[in-house]
């Protein structure tokens, strides 16, 4: 499942949705702090290189249909070396 910024949310301007293929399945909880999600945010706002994904553990039934429950966020940085010599 892959993580995108929606800044466009009027619900939560630092939403961060979450996607299994293009079907948004839910958004990273605020938690009591809303820091994490927020984190997140201006992690993946920062630079169009970084992303983000969630891999999922566990199973829950909600109305019928099973879902995994248990989840982690993966935060993919591309670190570039300015001192580097080709």
């Amino acid at each position: 499942m892959s993580c995108r910024i929606e800044p466009s949310n009027i619900v939560d301007k630092y939403a961060v949705a979450v996607s299994n293929k293009d079907e948004v399945v839910g958004h990273l909880k605020k938690v009591t702090s809303g820091k994490f999600a927020k984190t997140v945010f201006f992690f993946l706002k920062t630079d169009t290189i970084n992303t983000a994904s969630m891999e999922i553990t566990g199973k829950v039934i909600i109305e019928g249909k099973e879902w995994d429950c248990k989840s982690y966020v993966k935060l993919h940085l591309l670190v570039v070396n300015p001192f580097q010599i080709s």
